[in-house]
């Protein structure tokens, strides 16, 4: 039944020989979602336009672009794992194989060029070009598996939130370009002005040789409610902004900081200067404050110059890489199920030996200057901290900031608003 609210009176009705398990509705369409059909109508005169044969569809899953001039359908396929896109203005039909399980969600950007979809294991989203079905961004939820409830583009395609039954919300920074999606050559290119990429794995830097859960992206704001409740998520009209909805009728207004680009608790803020990573962090701060306080960098004489710049760039090639695989194969390894590689600490023990014979024979020198020392120890420590706390904590908190306020956990963001029934 199709009711005019603003005549108070039904205009139109349609029947069908099973169960209608959803209705999408547009300006000049309806599409009505069947178990395994779908039914496009012209929405003046009722008029069937369309039937799409689909793989069984519970959900009644359905998406419908909403920007006038371009209808775009997205609906399950015929094989597990598939999505068919309509593209009525061109009259072109495009099957993306998007999982290998079977699809629980997905969303359309409001003009249709963008799809995020995600399967029932619920722990990867992939957002696609809906013209050539090129996959142009894949982000993490988790490493567990989860039912996703909902999928949502902010009005500019710039963040997609996603709601699970694990009691969260998280944000993710898209790259896609917008501007370039427009046409069946489009490949995804990246707006480096626009786009805002979502923080990778801390052992990214070895992808290839990792499982690819190493170098996923994870979400630039996460937030935590209760659970045991569906939540329906969408963006506000204020900048960075999130509302929530619980079909237990809780309300939550909550804003994200998109300053944590990288995912790192670390930061330093000096006016306008925004800073995440540890050895640019220590550099400025060297730097900035040579003529106040230890002279780290040893600016007045060339040589002692050269030497920080050396050992700070031993500490980087030689003493990082041993201790991060040490680190990954002692403490990460085992808590995914995988095996320690005993070969692979053995040989970078003893790289790792080596390197630190050559401090201590070097720190022991009596022409090694305290602060040389100290410079370069300052960096030692820091990214062997960092790289420590990273791998033991887990990367689904993506080592953000995480604290609790009247009852509820999040990350880099806070609440505005909440309500929730008694």
């Amino acid at each position: 039944m199709i009711w005019d609210d603003h005549q108070s009176r039904c205009i139109g009705e349609l029947s069908f020989r099973s169960e209608v398990r959803g209705v999408r509705l547009r300006r000049d369409r309806i599409a009505v979602v069947l178990e395994q059909k779908i039914f496009v109508y012209n929405f003046s005169d009722l008029k069937l336009l369309h039937q799409i044969e689909t793989i069984a569809n519970p959900k009644g899953l359905c998406a419908v672009s909403q920007a006038a001039g371009s209808l775009v359908l997205v609906c399950p396929g015929l094989q597990k794992g598939q999505v068919r896109v309509e593209h009525y203005a061109s009259k072109r039909t495009k099957f993306i194989m998007a999982h290998d399980s079977r699809i629980a969600c997905f969303a359309l950007t409001p003009d249709g060029h963008l799809l995020a979809t995600c399967s029932t294991k619920g722990t990867l989203v992939r957002i696609f070009n809906t013209f050539d079905g090129s996959l142009l961004q894949e982000v993490r939820r988790g490493a567990d598996r989860a039912e996703i409830y909902n999928l949502a583009f902010s009005s500019t395609a710039q963040w997609l939130a996603v709601s699970s039954d694990k009691g969260t919300v998280h944000v993710f920074g898209l790259k896609a370009n917008l501007g370039n999606l427009g046409s069946d050559k489009s490949h995804g290119a990246s707006d480096p002005n626009h786009a805002v990429s979502s923080p990778t794995s801390s052992l990214s830097f070895i992808k290839g040789v990792l499982p690819k859960y190493f170098s996923s992206e994870w979400s630039v704001a996460q937030f935590r409610l209760l659970e045991g409740s569906q939540y329906i998520v969408a963006f506000g009209h204020q900048k960075n902004t999130v509302v929530i909805l619980g079909l237990d009728g809780s309300f939550y207004l909550c804003q994200f900081d998109p300053m944590y680009l990288f995912g790192q608790a670390l930061s330093l803020e000096d006016g306008d200067l925004t800073l995440f990573e540890s050895r640019a962090i220590t550099a400025y701060i060297a730097e900035k404050y040579k003529d106040t306080s230890y002279d780290l960098i040893r600016h007045k004489n060339l040589k002692e110059t050269a030497q920080v710049k050396v050992w700070l760039e031993v500490e980087s090639q030689q003493f990082n890489p041993p201790i991060s695989a040490i680190v990954f194969q002692c403490f990460f390894a085992p808590m995914y199920g995988m095996k320690t590689d005993k070969a692979v600490v053995d040989a970078n023990v003893e790289k790792l030996g080596k390197v630190l014979d050559v401090y201590e024979a070097r720190l022991a020198s009596p022409s090694t200057s305290p602060e040389i020392s100290t410079a370069w120890q300052i960096s030692t420590t820091s990214v062997s901290l960092i790289t420590f706390s990273r791998l033991t904590m887990g990367q689904c908190s993506t080592n953000g900031h995480v604290s609790s306020r009247g009852g509820r956990t999040f990350r880099r963001g806070r609440f505005l608003r909440k309500f929730h029934p008694r």
